[in-house]
């Protein structure tokens, strides 16, 4: 880990070298829940890649391991998701993440407004204190 807390680009690339590396990452972490409960049925549902399927054979429902999650609405892999994720909490300026991963400049634009929009909304009322009580 460097000095901010954050690992390495070494890291980073091996991490979301491919989609199932990076989905094995979020998974271990718990960012991505690997256990769901089928909606339809009550019946445990079993992780196959992308999807979980209902184990009720009668059933049968689906749904994306990504339902519910920060990436369910992202056009992108979340592989190239997180990349941009980390070269904006690195401070990489736009031009710099529109060379080194090859994606449009409104897609660029899009995630990094994102990003800030995330850290906006969790700030509350107590993030904001400067000074004591009163101040």
């Amino acid at each position: 880990m460097t000095l901010r807390g954050l690992p390495n680009i070494r890291t980073i690339l091996g991490l979301f070298e491919t989609e199932t590396k990076c989905l094995s990452f979020l998974f271990e972490r718990d960012v991505l829940s690997n256990q769901r409960i089928c909606l339809n049925c009550g019946f445990l549902m079993h992780l196959q890649v992308k999807m979980f399927r209902c184990t009720n054979r009668e059933c049968r429902n689906s749904v994306s391991c990504l339902r519910g999650s920060f990436f369910s609405k992202s056009r992108l892999r979340v592989s190239d998701t997180m990349l941009l994720g980390y070269l904006w909490l690195t401070g990489v300026e736009y031009t710099s993440a529109l060379a080194l991963t090859a994606h449009g400049p409104n897609t660029i634009v899009e995630y990094y407004r994102y990003f800030r929009e995330l850290v906006a909304d969790s700030l509350n009322e107590e993030d904001w204190k400067v000074g004591g009580e009163g101040i």
